[in-house]
């Protein structure tokens, strides 16, 4: 029987490889907030049909694969997790660390993995990873960075953009 994957164990992110292929060190940014979207989906193809004046039915079609992307929030980020998404200067240390966020948009690719409790590792080679603020200002809101990666095709010649596994299987 074939496995089940369910669970989020962590999500980690890791810097390419110098060969364009996938990270070799990893770093959970925190914890997966489990209030907020937290999927990988894949848009529906795009089919173009060629037609013959002939005949009524496609003679020919082409299919291109949808974006593949990956969405979660991180529940509990600190200044290293914020320079380290969007750049910019942390000051001081432990509690009194402070943060200066850059001016500018950054451009940040990274490989992710994500591995779940139980079932087939997803590893995304190489991702425009995209980080948002997110603070509900209420009596009860939190303060979340939004992550959304977009797959991308890696840089190195005969790697695929998403590995699955290995399995995880519980003790």
């Amino acid at each position: 029987m074939a496995a089940i994957t369910r669970g989020v164990g962590k999500i980690e992110i890791g810097t390419i490889a110098v060969d364009g292929g996938v990270a070799t060190t990893w770093a959970t940014l925190g914890y997966t907030d489990r209030d907020s979207t937290a999927a990988l989906t894949e848009e529906d193809p795009t089919r173009e049909e060629l037609f013959a004046l002939e005949v009524d039915t496609a003679v020919d079609v082409d299919t291109t694969g949808g974006a593949i992307t990956l969405t979660y929030s991180i529940l509990n980020p600190d200044t290293a997790t914020l320079a380290a998404l969007w750049g910019g200067t942390v000051t001081g240390t432990g509690n009194a660390a402070t943060w200066s966020r850059p001016g500018t948009a950054v451009s940040l690719e990274k490989s992710v993995k994500i591995t779940p409790k139980k079932g087939l590792t997803i590893t995304i080679v190489r991702g425009s990873v995209v980080p948002k603020l997110n603070f509900d200002l209420t009596k009860a809101g939190k303060f979340v960075i939004d992550i959304v990666v977009t797959v991308l095709q890696p840089t190195k010649a005969n790697v695929d953009p998403v590995l699955f596994g290995p399995l995880i299987v519980p003790a």
